[in-house]
C-alpha cells in the first residue's frame, strides 16, 4: 500500500513540475583577423549572435568541441603550438592545458576530437624541433604525444584531422586523404585519391560512421574502408550554399555548413542531406567579424537533466514485487 501510494506521489510530481528544459547547444567558429584567427564566434541554440571571444596569444588556428561540454583551441606563439580549453557553458576562458614552449609540436592547425574524449592535433614542421604528424591529448591523465608521424610535411601542409569511430586518423595530405591506424600510428595508405576530392576544405566523421569531405562539389560522403564515393551528399548550391567548406554534426540531427561567400551557416539534414533552413543569417554572421569565420563547431555545453531523468534511478532499483 505503501509502495503504491509513494510511486503516485512521483508520479504527479512528474505530471504537475515542468521538465528541465533540453540541453542548450550553440555553435562557435573561429574568426579571421589581419593576421590569423583571433577570436571565437558564438551563435546560439537560434542562430542569433551572443559573442566574439578572444583568441589565444599569438593566434588560434584550430578549433573543436568535446561531448564532455569543453572547447579546445590550438594556440600558436611564433610557430609553437599548444592546446588551450575553456568551458563552452562559461564566457570562454582559456586554460592551456600543454606547455607553450618551442618544442615539437608546431605550426598548429587541425583539431579533431577523438571517440574517447581525446584530442588529436596537427603539427607542422617549423623550427629546429618541429616535428609533422598527429599529436594526440588525453585530459584523462593529461599526457600530450605524437601518435603519427608524417615527414616532410611544413607550411602549414597538415591542416585538417578526423577520428574515426574505431580510432584511426584520417588525414588529407600528399596524394589524398591518408588513413593512419590510432593505435600504433602505422599508415594504412591513401583512402581517397586527390584526382577524387580536389582540395579538402574540411573532414569529419558522421552519425553513419561514413567520412564526409567538403569539396569543390559541396560535401561528399565515403567509404571510410574502401575510400568509394557513396554520394554528393550535400551538393553545391543546395539550399544556396556556395563556396562552403567548413561543416560540423549537430547533436539534433543536423549539419551545419559555413556558407562563407554567402556569409551565413546553412542547416541540412543528418540523415538525407535535404536543405532544412538558414541558421545564421547575414546579419548575425557579419557581426562576428569583419573577416569572416571558418572552422564551424557543435558544442552542447549543459547536460540534459529533468525530474524524470532525477527519479528514473531509484524508481529502477525498487522492486515491484516486493
Amino acid at each position: 500500500m505503501r509502495r503504491n501510494l509513494w510511486l503516485a506521489a512521483i508520479g504527479c510530481l512528474i505530471a504537475t513540475c515542468p521538465l528541465a528544459p533540453p540541453a542548450r547547444a550553440d555553435v562557435y567558429a573561429l574568426t579571421n583577423a589581419a593576421f590569423g584567427p583571433f577570436g571565437v564566434a558564438q551563435w546560439d541554440g537560434s542562430g542569433r549572435y551572443v559573442h566574439t571571444w578572444p583568441g589565444l596569444t599569438e593566434s588560434i588556428d584550430g578549433l573543436t568541441a568535446t561531448r564532455d561540454g569543453w572547447l579546445y583551441g590550438a594556440g600558436n606563439i611564433l610557430g609553437s603550438g599548444y592546446l588551450a580549453r575553456s568551458r563552452a557553458a562559461d564566457p570562454i576562458q582559456w586554460q592551456s592545458v600543454t606547455p607553450g614552449t618551442p618544442g615539437t609540436y608546431s605550426a598548429p592547425a587541425g583539431l579533431a576530437a577523438g571517440p574517447d574524449g581525446s584530442v588529436y592535433a596537427t603539427s607542422n614542421a617549423f623550427g629546429a624541433n618541429g616535428v609533422s604528424g598527429i599529436f594526440r591529448y588525453d585530459p584523462a591523465d593529461g599526457s600530450f604525444r605524437r601518435v603519427v608521424s608524417i615527414p616532410g610535411a611544413t607550411n602549414f601542409s597538415l591542416q585538417q584531422v578526423a577520428v574515426a569511430p574505431g580510432g584511426d586518423v584520417y588525414v588529407p595530405y600528399g596524394g589524398g586523404i591518408q588513413r593512419y591506424a590510432g593505435e600504433t600510428g602505422q599508415s594504412l595508405g591513401v583512402v581517397v585519391p586527390s584526382a577524387v576530392t580536389g582540395a579538402v576544405g574540411d573532414l569529419d566523421f558522421g552519425p553513419d560512421g561514413n567520412l564526409y569531405v567538403a569539396t569543390s562539389h559541396g560535401i561528399d560522403r565515403f567509404d571510410p574502408q574502401t575510400g568509394a564515393l557513396i554520394d554528393h551528399f550535400i551538393p553545391d548550391g543546395a539550399g544556396g550554399l556556395t563556396a562552403g567548406f567548413d561543416f560540423a554534426f549537430g547533436g539534433d540531427g543536423s549539419v551545419y555548413v559555413n556558407s562563407r561567400s554567402a556569409q551565413n551557416v546553412l542547416r541540412y539534414d543528418a540523415a538525407t542531406g535535404a536543405f532544412r533552413d538558414v541558421f545564421v543569417a547575414p546579419d548575425q554572421y557579419a557581426l562576428a567579424g569583419q573577416g569572416g569565420v571558418f572552422g564551424i563547431v557543435y558544442a552542447v555545453p549543459e547536460p540534459d537533466v529533468s525530474i524524470v531523468a532525477l527519479f528514473a534511478p531509484a524508481l529502477l532499483l525498487r522492486n515491484p514485487r516486493r
